[in-house]
């Protein structure tokens, strides 16, 4: 039925449930609501409703499943349409200017940007016959998509996308919707197909399915490209094709244009993933070959580093020493080593050393938490690497690059391991012409949560010098959690038991019985002995779903340590409470706020911030390490509870006591590395909570995270780089990927 919009009424807080006030044909004015609406409609709009009829509280109310806008008819109404349109830049005086230049004929007009730009600029033309258009299809598209599962909120997505010819081009390529909407799953696109009478053997599929299982694989498992023969083999089994077929049209995906077959790795990239890859081996080639190190020597960097050793009051073990010496003598060095090698130690020297001789130096990490630790242990001013890097949204990406580099003498990045390409990529085209990089990092540890395996294939390209700490030194706490991860990396049992401290392991079984000791260790065994648990406690677990997965264990765990309080200290944003004292994860970059994925925090503030003219909204203040973010249901997706986090969320942080959770349904995921950074995690106490059989196969599942990159091909030199302690023999791409 068609209505006219009296007010709106109420809105709820993520601005996903809206109830109007209409007015019927009939003149009767009655309450009606709707989710998600495609459109936003203002006073005396009209709309056409789809839904039914119900009642709430005893009064008639229509429940509009479909929501979409009518059109005014003539002149007079297409005018009044204009004076109150969401259109960029016009308004009342655009409207009738447009009235006094084609009266009566506007109705015919005001879909053809050319008739429009002989009475005003082409700008505004294009824009509301964009939008004429795009209303005018609205209806029939998103009945015609709700067909198919897909609601008036990702029809919203795809009008913003196509535009007025949003239906034609759907039509034409279904398919096109997988490949551009975010959240659309290959089969449903096939669905849309099947019922506008595309063949499984269109071509057009074959070519969208490649493109999208390639930009999945990358995006989810890690990979930079795949080898032609995976991805052909991949969609041949995802869209029961024949791989002759899918063959056939890779040519035309990996055209250069969104897609490439880079004849050096023999992958099929997504353009931006080569861009960078190549990028970023151009930039250290050239930083190596550029570069202005401390010591011109290693004789000279040696007297250097003994003399800032001594000034500390260290004793280095020679693969330390060797280590520091590198790094002040070379261009790009990279030091890593396991825990407990005395990596930190290094790096103070390392520091030291280049601060005698007035190296201007800077030191990041690739999260708040990392750069945070950096800054503990070394006394130096830390950030992360966005912050170095200056993100701006206006200018749609970060303002350091090879333009406006950074204007140290001497880079060092710690946690090298979590950086992804894209990333990669910025910071070394960021880094000026002369200046020394020292590259700190576990290369045992989970590679990075996005495309590439950046250190590891930077070692394995023997192209760059490589320091490896061998010597475990002991340690004041942990000695245990040390041990335990030196045997897990070199696939061996570690020494367990369920001692109250140190490394420890406790059989349970079931979602409930990993629960409940969970809840009883948080609650009375680590209070017991003066372990702030808000504070110093950290869950961690292989994978987010499942009934003992991350989502599930802040659950329990909110409801345990911190339950929502209708006292004021909660504040309701989206579907979910969040009270004062949650501890909270940025779940993506947000580059605006300047918060950054994984970057971990505490609720300091709960309360309402002003919207707009006059609403005033629910919203929460957090939090993090040297700044505080505020937050509403508009941006309440971007962060997560965080007393319990995925494995790859953690890396970058310490912390006193670690969790980790190992139920036999986690089984198929854990591996020896994701166990190995697990337990790398705890500085003074870690336990293992689960199924002993999880356990000893995970440890025996090595090297199941290894991707398909070429880096290390583009890197790889006739002749080794310089090597202090172990050497690497690694392959510069893995196996199929997960």
């Amino acid at each position: 039925m068609t209505v006219r919009i009296v007010r709106e009424l109420h809105e709820n807080a993520d601005r996903t449930f809206y109830v109007f006030l209409a007015k019927g044909e009939d003149g009767e004015e009655f309450k009606f609501s709707t989710t998600h609406p495609a459109t936003r409609p203002k006073a005396k709009e009209q709309v056409l409703l789809q839904g039914k009829w119900g009642t709430y509280k005893g009064q008639k109310t229509f429940r509009a499943a479909v929501m979409t806008p009518v059109l005014p008819k003539g002149a007079k109404g297409i005018v009044g349409w204009l004076r109150q349109s969401s259109v960029k830049g016009v308004g009342h005086a655009t409207a009738n200017k447009l009235a006094e230049a084609f009266g009566d004929d506007l109705e015919n007009v005001v879909g053809d940007a050319e008739a429009l730009a002989k009475a005003i600029p082409r700008e505004k033309a294009v824009a509301i016959a964009e939008a004429w258009a795009s209303n005018a299809g609205q209806a029939e598209l998103v009945a015609w998509l709700g067909r198919f599962g897909l609601g008036p909120l990702t029809t919203k997505k795809i009008i913003k996308q196509f535009g007025a010819r949003s239906k034609q081009i759907i039509e034409e390529n279904p398919w096109v919707l997988a490949e551009t909407i975010e959240g659309i799953a290959f089969r449903s696109a096939d669905e849309v197909a099947h019922s506008a009478g595309h063949k499984l053997a269109d071509p057009k599929r074959i070519r969208g399915a490649l493109r999208f299982f390639l930009d999945t694989r990358t995006r989810e498992g890690g990979h930079c490209g795949l080898p032609p023969s995976t991805l052909v083999a991949t969609v041949a089994d995802e869209i029961g094709v024949a791989a002759a077929a899918v063959r056939a049209e890779l040519d035309e995906v990996a055209d250069g244009r969104t897609h490439a077959l880079d004849a050096v790795t023999n992958l099929v990239y997504p353009i931006p993933l080569l861009r960078d890859e190549r990028d970023i081996a151009d930039r250290i080639l050239t930083l190596m070959a550029e570069a202005k190190p401390a010591a011109e020597t290693r004789e000279e960097a040696a007297r250097i580093v003994d003399g800032a050793a001594a000034e500390l009051g260290f004793v280095l073990d020679e693969s330390q020493r060797q280590a520091a010496v590198a790094a002040v003598s070379e261009g790009i060095c990279i030091l890593t080593g396991g825990p407990g090698t005395g990596k930190t130690t290094t790096v103070r020297v390392i520091l030291k050393a280049l601060q005698s001789v007035e190296r201007k130096v800077a030191i990041a990490g690739p999260t708040g938490r990392s750069a945070k630790r950096a800054a503990d242990v070394t006394g130096a001013k830390t950030s992360t690497l966005h912050r170095m890097l200056e993100w701006e949204a206006a200018a749609g990406g970060f303002t350091r690059n090879q333009r406006r580099p950074l204007q140290e003498d001497h880079l060092i990045v710690d946690e090298f391991s979590m950086v992804d390409t894209r990333l990669a990529a910025a910071f070394f085209q960021a880094v000026a012409p002369g200046s020394a990089i020292t590259i700190v990092g576990d290369v045992d540890q989970l590679p990075s949560v996005g495309p590439g395996q950046i250190l590891r294939d930077l070692i394995a390209s023997g192209s760059v010098p490589v320091c490896r700490l061998s010597v475990v030194h002991r340690q004041k706490d942990g000695n245990d959690i040390v041990a335990a991860a030196h045997n897990i990396n070199a696939g061996a049992l570690p020494a367990v038991s369920a001692a109250a401290d140190g490394f420890g392991f406790t059989e349970a079984y079931g979602a409930g019985g990993i629960a409940d000791h969970l809840v009883r260790m948080v609650t009375r065994d680590l209070p017991e002995r003066g372990i702030d648990v808000s504070r110093d406690v950290q869950i961690l677990a292989g994978m987010r779903q499942g009934e003992i997965g991350v989502t599930k264990l802040n659950e329990i765990l909110k409801a345990t340590l911190n339950p929502a309080a209708e006292d004021g200290r909660s504040a309701r944003l989206g579907h979910r409470l969040f009270t004062a004292g949650d501890r909270v994860m940025q779940m993506r970059n947000n580059y605006e706020k300047k918060v950054f994925n994984g970057e971990v925090g505490q609720i300091c503030w709960v309360g309402e911030v002003k919207r707009g003219e006059k609403d005033m909204v629910p919203a929460i203040r957090v939090e993090y390490p040297g700044d505080q973010v505020v937050y509403t249901a508009e941006d309440a997706d971007d962060i997560d509870y965080a007393w319990a986090t995925t494995v790859h969320k953690s890396q970058g942080c310490e912390f006193p006591v670690v969790l980790f959770v190992m139920p036999s349904s986690h089984q198929s995921i854990l591996s020896r590395n994701l166990l190995y950074t697990a337990v790398t995690r705890a500085k003074q106490e870690c336990h293992l909570v689960g199924d002993g059989r999880v356990l000893r196969s995970a440890i025996a599942k090595a090297d199941t995270t290894r991707r398909f990159t070429g880096l290390a091909l583009r890197l790889a030199a006739p002749g080794p780089a310089p090597v202090c302690g172990e050497t690497f023999d690694e392959a510069p791409a893995g196996p199929a990927p997960r």
